[in-house]
This record gives C-alpha cells, sequence and structure tokens, in this order.
C-alpha cells in the first residue's frame, strides 16, 4: 500500500494498493518476497502517478487518474 505521509503513521490517503495470492504450497520465505515485491509495485505506481499529477487529494478518499 502506498499512501501519502501526514503526521498519523498510517493515517494518510492512499493512492495505490496492491494484492497477492498465496497458498499453502509457498514457504515463509516466499510469501514474504511476494509481499515485498507487491509493495514496490504499489510505491511506483504511486510515486509516477503523482509526478503525473494524476492524484487528486479529495479528502478521504483520494482519486487517482490511471
Amino acid at each position: 500500500m502506498a499512501r501519502y505521509v501526514i503526521a498519523d503513521c498510517d493515517e494518510g490517503a492512499v493512492v495505490e494498493q496492491e494484492a497477492v495470492r498465496v497458498d499453502r504450497v509457498l514457504g515463509p520465505e516466499e510469501i514474504v518476497a511476494a509481499g515485498r515485491d507487491a509493495e514496490c509495485l504499489a510505491l511506483a505506481h504511486a510515486a509516477q502517478w503523482h509526478v503525473g499529477q494524476r492524484v487528486l487529494l479529495n479528502g478521504n478518499p483520494t482519486v487517482v487518474l490511471r
């Protein structure tokens, strides 16, 4: 999940979220790696949209023009 930073952690407007499907054949290291990859992808998308001025802060929720 990628959010804007505000004084209260985890309270900023959400810009992007990613979901990862996991099943029981994955080990703990593989699940951690999948989560890390999803977080990197969410941050990359959020940064790209922010720089492109495609994120409209409308209080809560945030509007993202993809």
